[in-house]
């Protein structure tokens, strides 16, 4: 069991270090959110549907626009669910 724990808190560590070396980027796209989570699209777009991510703000024209909150959110469910 103990490997398992190092894995889980590796994993973790790496998600969030991603994030934290990109934070001072203000605002991201759902692709670019998705590729520093490993998230598919569209289960962020799932996770937003069942209300287990609250839906981000969008541009005049419609795209989904991720802050640092939304991305830490989901690199804490991604973690959550590995």
């Amino acid at each position: 069991m103990p490997h398992c724990y190092i894995w889980s808190h590796y994993r973790i560590k790496r998600i969030f270090n991603a994030l934290h070396s990109t934070a001072k980027l203000s605002v991201l796209s759902i692709g670019a959110v998705s590729r520093q989570t490993g998230i598919n699209i569209e289960t962020i777009r799932y996770y937003e549907r069942i209300t287990m991510l609250a839906a981000p703000p969008r541009t005049t024209s419609g795209r989904r626009v991720y802050g640092p909150t939304e991305t830490r959110a989901l690199a804490f469910i991604a973690a959550r669910a590995s």
